[in-house]
């Protein structure tokens, strides 16, 4: 470990508070690249100091940064307070009494184990390559199954039943290139978790915190899975790294602050999209079909009308907590027994279970947009999107116009014409041909799941009459948050 002089308390102030955590997040003096929590309530960092890879190291407890000798590129704190580092040069080592230790070469990430072992990924291949896992365990070390990107340590005593198998107390979370996420059991056995992350922050009370995939500079999304309910959830906020410990999730911006927030027991609960709060707790329950808004001069859809605007009997069933999912994931939800592209049993006010009562946010690339008008067209903004990561998966998403029969009256037409709004300003108003969205515009989308009728739609997969890939949509959206390529310096956008 390099020695490198102690730098003064003044070194770690404040950064400018971002705007990327809510309300329910404290900014802490100091800024950081990375951080590391303690079991004891510190908290570990690497400055945004010096440029390169290797960094300065600190330690924040009971209010006060002290600096320690030496530098590195990645941290992991021990249950028992030893400080675990590697540097850009791949060599491991830890920090105990005031003194390092040199533990070996050839690592490219590391975490500490419940038992006080820790785990390295090699790093035999190039950069941004799946690597090697070792774990080192009273000093020898041995090779174990798998291989990754990113890796952390799980801290929780309880076990939980997922489809994929059961996660077990002691074992390891990795992250691969793809940003797909394994738990690997202390007995070699793996489950997948659903969904993509680029980072990964366990907590010890049944859940696992992560930033959205692929990571994004100016602050990936951050997300929440249930072990018990095996769901994921938004939350408020985003960073480029986290750490957590029994109490605390620590958050860094993109801008080097430094953020964090109480860790609840359960699934916190999450941000409403913006502009929904008030029509979650009292959705309609009983669909009015004489129900009218001033539509004089505005065209509508009729199949399936209240279902796609969330006016139908059955919007009380739908769960708002956004699950997260991948477009292909959606491609492949199951088509529901006797699908009747009018719904269940011909019925415009039915839904079908479980997949039409949950609300979904994605991450997707945005493809084409087209406003369907014309003698047979409802006024829906019709948007294509793709899996970032499967260029074969796309699926249909839609907008109704607010002030559409039944959207108007549904409660959600205000939320309807802010995404068609947010369209029109970012990318100039829709047509009624298609247009294509500029390259590498990727998005968060937010919106109802909803099986249609194959009808040729630009953007659907599989046919819901043959029980091939099921033509599924977000139907309608909700909400959009833009992960990169949003337009620059256009107002309003």
């Amino acid at each position: 470990m390099a020695k490198t002089a102690i730098l003064a308390p003044g070194a770690m102030a404040v950064r400018p508070q971002g705007a990327i955590q809510g309300a329910n997040w404290s900014q802490i003096p100091g800024s950081a690249s990375s951080a590391a929590a303690a079991a004891d309530g510190s908290l570990w960092v690497l400055s945004t100091a010096p440029s390169g890879p290797d960094k300065y190291i600190w330690h924040y407890a009971g209010g006060n940064w002290t600096n320690i000798s030496g530098m590195a590129s990645e941290i992991a704190v021990a249950p028992n307070g030893t400080l675990y580092a590697i540097n850009s040069g791949g060599g491991a080592y830890s920090y105990s009494g005031g003194a390092w230790t040199v533990l070996g070469g050839g690592s490219s990430a590391i975490t500490t184990a419940a038992d006080g072992s820790f785990y390295v990924l090699s790093n035999g291949n190039g950069a941004g390559s799946d690597q090697a896992i070792w774990h080192n365990v009273g000093g020898t070390w041995a090779q174990v199954p798998g291989a990754g990107v990113a890796i952390a340590g799980s801290f929780d005593t309880g076990s939980y039943t997922l489809s994929g198998g059961t996660v077990a107390p002691g074992g390891l979370y990795v992250v691969n290139a793809q940003g797909t996420i394994y738990y690997e059991n202390t007995n070699a056995s793996f489950v997948q978790l659903p969904a993509n992350a680029s980072a990964l922050a366990p907590t010890a009370v049944g859940g696992v915190f992560a930033l959205g995939y692929p990571a994004n500079a100016g602050g990936s999304n951050l997300y929440y899975f249930d072990l018990n309910a095996q769901t994921w959830s938004m939350q408020s906020g985003a960073g480029g790294s986290i750490s957590s410990n029994d109490g605390t999730l620590y958050a860094i911006g993109s801008n080097g602050a430094i953020y964090s927030t109480p860790v609840q027991s359960a699934a916190p609960t999450p941000t409403p999209p913006s502009g929904e709060a008030t029509a979650f707790p009292t959705p309609n329950s009983t669909p009015n079909l004489t129900e009218s808004c001033d539509t004089s001069s505005q065209r509508c859809g009729v199949q399936r009308w209240h279902t796609k605007t969330l006016d139908d009997v059955n919007e009380n069933l739908v769960n708002w907590t956004p699950q997260l999912m991948t477009v292909t994931q959606l491609n492949n939800v199951p088509v529901p027994t006797g699908f009747n592209d009018n719904g269940p049993g011909g019925s415009d006010n039915g839904r079908y279970a479980p997949y039409e009562d949950q609300v979904y946010t994605v991450q997707a690339l945005l493809v084409t947009r087209k406003h369907e008008t014309g003698s047979s067209g409802d006024d829906d903004y019709h948007v294509e999107i793709r899996d970032p990561n499967n260029p074969a998966a796309t699926m249909v998403t839609e907008a109704p116009h607010g002030l559409c029969t039944d959207a108007c009256a549904s409660g959600f037409g205000p939320d309807f014409d802010s995404i068609r709004s947010l369209l029109d300003t970012c990318f100039g108003a829709a047509t009624s041909g298609f247009q294509a969205f500029p390259a590498g515009v990727i998005v968060n989308m937010t919106g109802v799941g909803f099986f249609d009728g194959l009808h040729g739609q630009t953007g659907a997969l599989g046919n819901p009459t043959t029980g091939a890939a099921s033509n599924f949509e977000l139907h309608p959206i909700l909400h959009i948050d833009f992960v990169s390529g949003k337009p620059v310096g256009v107002p309003g956008c």
